[in-house]
């Protein structure tokens, strides 16, 4: 999902959501929604999920991990 670049920026249902890759580690990535950190996301097996219990809502989870799974995601 971060082959081009280290920052993804998607839109979901009017918010805006920036996902930031943590420099030394391609799995791990710092999640923004409208201007707001909250907090870091892991990818396991192809999938990401929150680290640390933070509370992001299912469907925005949901549409990164969609997008993560495209073939050209990149």
């Amino acid at each position: 999902m971060f082959n081009k670049s280290n920052t993804r920026i998607i839109f979901i249902n009017g918010s805006v959501v920036i996902l930031r890759q943590l420099e030394g580690t391609a799995a791990k990535c710092r999640i923004f929604i409208d201007g707001i950190e909250k907090g870091h996301l892991i990818e396991t097996s192809g999938s990401f999920a929150p680290e640390d219990d933070i509370a992001i809502e299912p469907e925005v989870l949901s549409r990164i991990n969609d997008l993560a799974k495209r073939p050209n995601a990149d």
